[in-house]
């Protein structure tokens, strides 16, 4: 008895399928991401970062990006480098992140805004809600 195809060729395409679902998996969870995210002037939805094998850092205030779509755009973008068994990010850096995942807002300002702490647009977090929604 042969084989009809190389085990090689079956390994590639397990991993090409594996690595499919991941970006898959990936897509959804920064949709959830960025439409729950709160938006005031669109700093925080525009904060959302997709990296591979290593977190991405960067932040900048004056990106904004009210509707989703270009956030959703630059993640999904950079899935075009994914290769199998690799580790993706999906991360905010927003100094504020912490108190729209958690509560905490407590200014006058901040406190317009939000209800007993946590923000009106995103009270149980965004991050936290689309993980138990993907899970």
């Amino acid at each position: 008895m042969s084989w009809t195809n190389k085990p090689s060729a079956f390994t590639k395409t397990i991993e090409a399928d594996l690595t499919k679902k991941q970006k898959d998996i990936v897509i959804d969870a920064l949709g959830g991401v960025v439409m729950q995210s709160p938006v005031d002037e669109g700093s925080y939805r525009a904060s959302h970062r997709v990296s591979i094998n290593q977190p991405d850092i960067g932040f900048n205030e004056a990106e904004k990006d009210k509707g989703g779509g270009s956030t959703i755009s630059k993640g999904t973008s950079v899935l075009s480098r994914l290769v199998p068994y690799s580790t993706v990010y999906i991360q905010t850096n927003a100094p504020y992140a912490n108190k729209i995942e958690f509560g905490g807002f407590t200014t006058k300002a901040e406190t317009e805004k939000t209800t007993g702490g946590y923000s009106k647009q995103a009270p149980q977090g965004v991050y936290s809600t689309t993980f138990n929604y993907i899970a």
